[in-house]
């Protein structure tokens, strides 16, 4: 490689995550890239052209997505100067990687959405423990569920307590043999499972948070960090995928518009309107 970039990202797990719609395209078109952010330095460990660099004050927030071959990934930077209203969506990021693409001669007449749909290398993660359990659970269990009910730190969504609407849904569904799975420990144990019990990586957490999902038949949230990490090609490119998310905005809620997961959203953070909508479309 004789090509090399410095990116970096001072806002959190999601926004790190997904900035590899622009990782993917530069990976491929052969740059070295020297990525800053202030999360878990593996964040990006299956990215085999990507290295983490450090923290990332050494640049401000507000530097422009382009300065001196240094590019800021945060899409929150001069958010109305030419990204639309509807906030953190795929067609957003899009126009900032697009613009990436441009200044880097990159050739984007080929692009298509498809291509920069967020991608996880599981094969350089070691995920055969995963693999196994989540084969055994699925041959068990008529569907699974995964629940992200970690809060939001985006102010995206409401930070509602999940822990009620859990229990309720698994009273509900006791005899109907479906799975919960929750991405955040919490008291809940009965016919609940954690990620972290199948996991056991807390350092690369979200990265197998994000395979664990490609197994889950409906997958609910609201914008957290570990609900992003679901937002991966696999599953948005899945027929028999279903998404069930909470936002503020539509747009924020169902962000790949062009999915063909199954899409369903709500604004309405009323427990029971939560428990009944979820209700409904897990069935």
């Amino acid at each position: 490689m004789n090509k090399s970039i410095k990116l970096f990202n001072n806002f959190h797990n999601g926004d790190v995550f997904y900035s590899r719609m622009i990782l993917n395209i530069l990976e491929k078109e052969q740059f070295k890239i020297e990525y800053h952010h202030n999360n878990k330095q593996n964040l990006l460990n299956d990215l085999e052209a990507c290295n983490y660099a450090g923290k990332s004050v050494l640049w401000s927030k507000e530097l422009d997505y382009w300065n001196d071959n240094i590019i800021n990934t945060w899409i929150g930077k001069n958010f109305y100067s030419f990204l639309d209203w509807r906030g953190c969506t795929f067609e957003n990021h899009k126009k900032i990687a697009m613009q990436i693409f441009n200044k880097l001669n990159i050739d984007t007449t080929n692009i298509i959405n498809n291509d920069l749909l967020p991608v996880i290398y599981f094969q350089q993660l070691t995920v055969e423990n995963i693999k196994q359990e989540m084969t055994r659970l699925k041959r068990k269990y008529k569907k699974i569920i995964l629940i992200c009910n970690g809060a939001v730190q985006s102010g995206q969504s409401i930070n509602f307590n999940f822990d009620p609407i859990i229990l309720q849904l698994n009273k509900d569904f006791d005899k109907f043999n479906y799975l919960f799975i929750i991405t955040n420990n919490s008291n809940l144990n009965e016919n609940i499972m954690h990620t972290s019990s199948i996991i056991n990586d807390s350092e690369n957490e979200l990265l197998k948070i994000s395979y664990l999902s490609t197994f889950c038949d409906i997958i609910i949230g609201r914008a957290s960090g570990p609900y992003c990490f679901t937002h991966i090609k696999e599953n948005l490119l899945s027929k028999n995928k279903k998404y069930i998310s909470f936002t503020n905005r539509k747009h924020e809620g169902i962000w790949f518009e062009d999915s063909l997961a199954t899409q369903i959203w709500s604004n309405n953070f009323i427990e029971n309107n939560i428990i009944s909508l979820i209700r409904k479309n897990i069935l």
